[in-house]
């Protein structure tokens, strides 16, 4: 699910706020086996993002952040062999990041 907003600041240029959210239900790596060390459980992403462009275009001025309540879900999960004691190794969606950007537009 996403939306979009476009705010226009007449001579100012345009402010754009994005934002999108993503829901993962529980699932498991090894179906149709259903067992707890196989089970994923249910997550939810929620990114979003607020840019200023000038009214030429030539700049534009963003923020962002991802994953902003931070909830960690899995990706991925691998299962070793007999021979490391069938050790698992799971990898998790990324953690909050955020930042900005500055883009300058030789040709607008």
């Amino acid at each position: 699910l996403w939306g979009n907003y476009t705010w226009p600041l007449g001579e100012m240029g345009t402010l754009d706020f994005f934002t999108t959210v993503g829901y993962t239900d529980e699932f498991y790596f090894n179906a149709p086996f259903q067992r707890d060390l196989d089970r994923a459980p249910q997550f939810t992403r929620w990114d979003a993002r607020v840019s200023w462009r000038s009214a030429n275009e030539q700049w534009e001025l963003s923020a962002f952040v991802n994953n902003i309540t931070n909830e960690l879900g899995v990706r991925a999960l691998e299962v070793e062999s007999e021979e490391f004691n069938f050790q698992r190794k799971v990898t998790t969606t990324d953690p909050r990041v955020y930042g900005m950007s500055l883009l300058f537009r030789l040709r607008p």
